[in-house]
């Protein structure tokens, strides 16, 4: 048996223990097949199915949609159907990759293999087919096995390779480990007609290894699967129960608070809002200074330009929010989420970061002067041109930061890991960096006057063209042709 026939036979006992067999709706978040036929798209599930956008017939994103309520703006497709794209929610996901959990999933995928989602609607806005295809630009040794998912697709919709045949070739298309796969299944019954196509083979003229370059070759081969299952007959609207009529907030001081949770205003100045979830809420120029946001949920928020200044934010959910120009001076972000955040040119002088998780964050032009760091994870971040005058950065992590023309002058990063880090043209005067590891860091034009480098590790660092008067390296091991005083 060869090896893609065992992985594939290991595919099929996956699907068997959890893919196929239904799962309580309690105990997981539902999924795009989940959704019956006739449903509108006012009551698909908003924290779970997100930014939907018009769809391009199994590609990438088209137009961004305010919500799935708009999706007449979505072309007709000659069916009479129209497609809206979304993802499911990535809260949980992010949280893994804030917390370097290296087993994290994305959260739109299926048999871990990114795929595209989206609803074919009619112009009643009612639920009418799906369609879900492998996303053709995930990372080719990932794609190599986007085929198996459609073994997902027939084992869900129950169709057997005798409903199954075969498409023609073209001239020069190949198998790939001995293997050819281009087919096409349809079934109709109970209600609905499903189209499943899986592809696997070298296109034409291509291999995985360039034999003259010897060098792999991307997008080299066709690997992919693709769903479409529509109502064989339009279905009618369901039956969905009436929402009770909102009650009208009484305006006044006593209840900005609830005016605020529900999207009536923006500003919640000093208000307590402990553990509530806003995510993807758009907060722009919104004032929530002094207000208790400690453990709230503002996972893709958009805050930028709002006044945080003074707010209690520790532990919070910030990742993929836009911090873009707020002003977060004096507020508390001890153990928050920043994971690949938007903060160029935020104000965070004074502010508390201690512990926070800051990986990819770009805080480019941001001021963080006198600003807690100690110990937070930064690796990967992006603070070009950033203000830390006088911070601290005892213990962080921050391998691989990007800190060009930064202004580091009189920080203290004791112990910090520095590994790889960019530094070019930083101004490190009077900084104390001392048993910091910045093996393979790129000093070279920075400014180290009176810096403390004692201990450090300083292994294929660049210190070209460093201004290193007053400097001291006692026990720092250094580069080799280094020039240090």
């Amino acid at each position: 048996m060869t090896e893609r026939k065992i992985r594939r036979l290991m595919v099929g006992v996956l699907l068997a223990v959890c893919c196929v067999a239904p799962a309580s709706a309690q105990q997981r978040a539902p999924r795009i097949w989940d959704i019956p036929f006739g449903t509108h798209v006012r009551d698909l599930p908003p924290q779970e199915f997100v930014d939907p956008s018009c769809g391009t017939n199994g590609g990438p994103a088209g137009l961004p949609l305010a919500g799935f309520i708009d999706f007449a703006r979505c072309a007709v497709e000659p069916a009479g159907l129209r497609e809206v794209w979304f993802i499911y929610d990535d809260t949980r996901e992010y949280i893994g990759r804030a917390l370097r959990n290296a087993l994290i999933r994305s959260a739109t995928t299926l048999l871990d293999q990114p795929v595209i989602l989206s609803y074919l609607v009619d112009d009643d806005g009612l639920v009418q087919g799906l369609r879900v295809v492998t996303d053709p630009r995930a990372p080719a040794d990932l794609r190599l096995a986007a085929h198996d998912v459609a073994l997902a697709f027939k084992a869900r919709y129950d169709v057997g390779d005798g409903e199954c045949s075969d498409v023609p070739t073209v001239p020069g298309e190949a198998p790939i480990d001995g293997v050819f796969i281009k087919q096409r299944c349809l079934r109709d019954g109970d209600g609905r007609s499903v189209a499943i196509d899986e592809r696997f083979f070298y296109r034409p003229g291509h291999q995985v290894v360039d034999p003259q370059a010897l060098r792999t070759v991307t997008n080299e081969f066709e690997s992919f699967a693709r769903l479409e299952v529509l109502a064989a007959v339009r279905a009618a609207p369901l039956a969905v129960a009436e929402p009770a009529p909102a009650a009208t907030p009484v305006v006044g001081t006593q209840d900005r608070r609830s005016m605020f949770l529900a999207g009536l205003a923006n500003d919640c100045a000093g208000c307590e809002l402990a553990g509530v979830d806003l995510r993807r809420r758009d907060l722009t120029d919104a004032d929530l200074g002094g207000a208790n946001l400690e453990g709230a949920v503002l996972h893709r928020a958009n805050l930028r330009r709002a006044n945080l200044s003074g707010t209690n934010l520790r532990q919070a959910n910030l990742n993929r929010a836009n911090l873009g120009f707020a002003n977060l001076r004096g507020a508390d972000l001890s153990g928050a989420m920043l994971y690949q955040a938007e903060g160029s040119r935020a104000d965070l002088s004074g502010a508390i970061l201690r512990n926070a998780r800051m990986g990819r964050v770009n805080f480019t032009l941001a001021r963080l002067d006198g600003a807690d760091l100690d110990f937070a994870d930064l690796g990967e971040a992006r603070l070009n041109d950033a203000s830390l005058v006088a911070a601290t950065l005892n213990g962080t992590y921050m391998p691989l930061a990007v800190l060009f023309r930064a202004d580091l002058h009189r920080v203290v990063a004791d112990r910090a890991m520095m590994v790889e880090v960019g530094l070019r043209n930083a101004n490190l005067s009077q900084a104390s960096l001392v048993g910091t590891d910045l093996f393979g860091a790129d000093l070279s034009g920075a400014r180290m006057t009176e810096a403390d480098f004692s201990g450090a590790r300083l292994l294929s660092a660049n210190l070209a063209d460093t201004d290193q008067v007053g400097a001291l390296f006692t026990g720092a091991t250094m580069p080799d042709n280094s020039i240090h005083r």
